[in-house]
């Protein structure tokens, strides 16, 4: 059951993740790049728990706990706008942004834990 909360939340993570690339990049092109990034590890942690396979292998695990380093970062940045810019602007787009950064930010730890 765990498993399948896993994949729900971080399919949910990547497509949000790839909608907020989206939006920012007509204004902020490097941090649309971020997103897409942060988008590609929550589909790398999809597929580790839909087949049991880590898409990085063992030799390089010091690259994805970096990159799991940089998607809390992210997920902490997220969280920090987010929070700062919803008490002047109520809309659906910092909503949003707040329910991803926490995810993001679960995510990342959980897979540096697991390693």
């Amino acid at each position: 059951m765990y498993r399948v909360f896993r994949v729900i939340a971080n399919s949910f993570a990547f497509v949000l993740t790839i909608v907020m690339s989206i939006v920012t990049f007509q204004y902020n092109p490097l941090l649309s790049i971020v997103f897409f990034l942060a988008s590609l590890d929550q589909l790398e942690d999809v597929y580790y728990y839909v087949y049991g396979k880590r898409l990085v292998p063992r030799s390089l695990m010091f690259l994805d706990i970096v990159f799991e380093s940089v998607m809390f970062m992210i997920g902490l940045a997220m969280l920090l706008l987010s929070v700062s810019y919803y008490t002047y602007f109520s809309t659906w787009f910092f909503r949003a942004l707040l329910f991803l950064s926490i995810m993001v930010m679960w995510s990342s730890v959980e897979d540096v834990l697991q390693w």
